[in-house]
């Protein structure tokens, strides 16, 4: 179901972390967790084409930044080639 985050949360609802959901964002989420937020007059349905995909997708509000880890070197040095014994 989509809802429209009204104000900022706290808690976890559902296994969803209410403190990640955006106020002003619109979000997909489970009918029971959305229809708890709506009766609580914290979020309000929508009938939007897009939403995010909850609760995990903060790249519209990052501003095209992306944050990634580095990767790891991996140790290309060649190693000895044993030494033949005669």
């Amino acid at each position: 179901m989509r809802v429209r985050i009204l104000k900022p949360l706290v808690g976890v609802v559902d296994r969803i972390s209410l403190s990640r959901l955006i106020p002003g964002a619109v979000y997909d989420l489970p009918a029971i967790t959305a229809n708890f937020l709506i009766s609580q007059r914290s979020a309000e349905t929508v009938r939007a084409t897009k939403a995010a995909r909850a609760p995990d997708d903060f790249s519209q509000f990052l501003g095209g930044v992306r944050v990634t880890m580095p990767r790891a070197e991996a140790d290309d040095t060649p190693r000895p080639k044993p030494q033949k014994r005669r």
